[in-house]
């Protein structure tokens, strides 16, 4: 599920161009809560400024909020199945604390996004994404994007857990043909 919610943040912030397989990663040289660098120098402080500036224009904060909200529904799911004793009023108050925890820490994610951005885009390419997202289309991807985002991330999720169980049923008895002990 965590790994939905990244891919779902990625695309977010890419404009909907990660894909399931993609893995994020973070540079040897780049530890989270580290300043942002490139080959262990600084990143320029105005390209760091157009990712951030990027962000604002695409509303990533807002976006990321939305995911946090599409997201605590399954949170609340995982609490009542391994705690199935859990009070309505204490899943209520669950859901209220892991929403409030999980946009109070939006500054750090969205700092951490601007460094990735600025890795791999230069102040041109940031440039052109930023009159792209002025326009009628990109505006049109930046409305769709929480709602296909939603989507994307409840297909990924049922195709996981559904494609996971059954490769994990053949493969084990594959295996087991096999003589393999598991």
């Amino acid at each position: 599920m965590m790994r939905a919610f990244a891919v779902a943040l990625l695309a977010l912030f890419s404009g909907g161009m990660a894909h399931a397989g993609d893995t994020p990663a973070v540079p040897a040289d780049q530890t989270p809560g580290d300043g942002c660098q490139i080959d262990g120098k600084p990143v320029d402080a105005a390209l760091l400024a157009a990712a951030e500036d990027l962000q604002a224009q695409s509303d990533t904060t807002g976006r990321l909020s939305q995911v946090i909200d599409s997201l605590v529904p399954s949170m609340v799911e995982m609490v009542k199945k391994t705690t199935p004793s859990a009070s309505d009023e204490a899943l209520s108050e669950f859901s209220d604390e892991f929403r409030k925890e999980m946009k109070a820490n939006l500054p750090e994610v969205l700092k951490q996004t601007a460094c990735v951005a600025a890795r791999h885009y230069t102040l041109a390419d940031m440039q052109q994404m930023k009159a792209f997202y002025a326009t009628q289309l990109g505006q049109k991807m930046l409305a769709n994007g929480p709602v296909m985002a939603k989507e994307m991330f409840t297909v990924g999720e049922i195709w996981g857990m559904k494609t996971g169980m059954s490769a994990a049923h053949h493969v084990l008895e594959k295996l087991r043909i096999k003589g393999v002990k598991i």
